[in-house]
């Protein structure tokens, strides 16, 4: 396994715990929803790049890790 394949692993368990966290907190309606915005931004950015290291792509990879 890649490095960067480890870093999206981890990453997407990050946001899946603060997400599972944040879930739980009584928050306005609209602090939910940026919340919310925020944690699929960060899982989508996980996916990107896992999916950068299969293909052997550092470029897009390191643009995602920027990204979150």
């Amino acid at each position: 396994m890649s490095l960067l394949w480890k870093i999206g692993c981890v990453n997407a368990a990050l946001s899946i715990i603060c997400a599972a966290a944040g879930g739980h907190k009584d928050w306005d309606v609209e602090v939910k929803l940026i919340y919310n915005s925020g944690f699929i931004i960060h899982i989508a950015s996980s996916i990107g790049i896992c999916l950068s290291s299969i293909k052997n792509q550092t470029i897009p990879a390191i643009f995602f890790i920027i990204g979150i």
